[in-house]
């Protein structure tokens, strides 16, 4: 069944407050009703509850695209290690540089906690060391963030990337921090977190968060959201 625009616009209105969990790129099919309702004791009522459901989903997918584009990421990045350190670091075990820029060390890590309510920052945490090769010692570093959507999880909902090293284009050892804060309405679900590097253009191994956000609803109808790492 097609619904009429007056009639979406209509059920769209009555269901703004109708905010439940499911995918942001869920938007597919969502007008044609995938509930079969001929079947039904009384055929109207169902197809009015399968309608408000709809509308309800469409006004959710709408708002929750809204929040995670205009969702602000920071980002800052520091060096904690100089490039003599972290080559002197790597030719104790290796003797030699690489022939290519290397990442020996990456990490990720979500805080200030497994658990985050809306509204406050969610950071993650990164610890980055970088050697250059031996022929060139000038390396381009950056990092990127990639936040999925909660069901169709091969679908980039969020990305950023930001220069590492831009004023001395210097390998090192370095603490990134990337830092947003969760908006109320995003849907209920786990949403994959991606961060990865990336020396003179080429990608290395991401590491990987999985954050899952939880929607409750208080007895005064208050909706509540929480975001748990697993």
């Amino acid at each position: 069944m097609k619904l009429s625009t007056l009639k979406v616009t209509v059920l769209v209105l009555t269901a703004m407050g109708m905010l439940t969990g499911f995918g942001l790129g869920d938007v597919t099919n969502k007008l044609s009703g995938t509930d079969n309702c001929d079947k039904s004791s009384d055929p109207k009522r169902c197809e009015k509850e399968r309608d408000l459901k709809t509308a309800g989903k469409i006004v959710a997918i709408g708002i929750a695209a809204k929040l995670i584009y205009d969702m602000i990421i920071d980002y800052t990045s520091s060096q904690v290690s100089d490039e003599d350190k972290v080559i002197n670091d790597y030719k104790k075990v290796h003797e030699v540089l690489p022939p290519e820029p290397d990442v020996v060390q990456y990490s990720s890590t979500l805080k200030p906690s497994n658990v985050v309510s809306a509204g406050k920052a969610v950071i993650i945490d990164s610890d980055l060391v970088v050697v250059p090769s031996a022929k060139s010692k000038t390396v381009d570093i950056q990092e990127r963030i990639d936040i999925y959507d909660n069901e169709k999880t091969d679908k980039t909902i969020k990305s950023m990337t930001k220069p590492v090293n831009a004023k001395t284009k210097k390998s090192g050892a370095f603490k990134n921090e990337f830092k947003f804060t969760l908006p109320v309405g995003m849907p209920q679900g786990v949403y994959p977190i991606k961060t990865m590097v990336l020396v003179n253009g080429k990608a290395f191994k991401p590491a990987e968060n999985k954050m899952q956000l939880v929607l409750n609803v208080d007895n005064q109808q208050h909706y509540r959201i929480v975001a748990v790492n697993k």
